[in-house]
């Protein structure tokens, strides 16, 4: 996991959510394909639609197995990008 993540993630659980934000997005500049599950749930939490277009909103009734797909699904989206 890129270091950016690592931090964004860390600030979540501190309940930093503006710095998160600033991580997470510097995290895009070198975000590898193993990383793009961490960074679709950074910014489901972060409701950050700008930083994941396809995180589901916060009033968007969903269970965490939906959850993990839709993480899967955006981690292969990012996938493909990058390669």
């Amino acid at each position: 996991m890129s270091t950016d993540l690592e931090k964004a993630s860390d600030a979540l659980v501190g309940g930093r959510t503006d710095e998160a934000s600033v991580f997470a997005w510097s995290a895009l500049a070198s975000i590898g394909p193993d990383d793009a599950a961490e960074l679709a749930r950074i910014a489901r939490e972060l409701v950050d639609s700008r930083l994941m277009p396809v995180a589901p909103a916060p009033s968007e009734p969903v269970g965490a197995a939906s959850l993990a797909e839709r993480d899967a699904e955006v981690a292969a989206e990012l996938q493909a990008e990058i390669h």
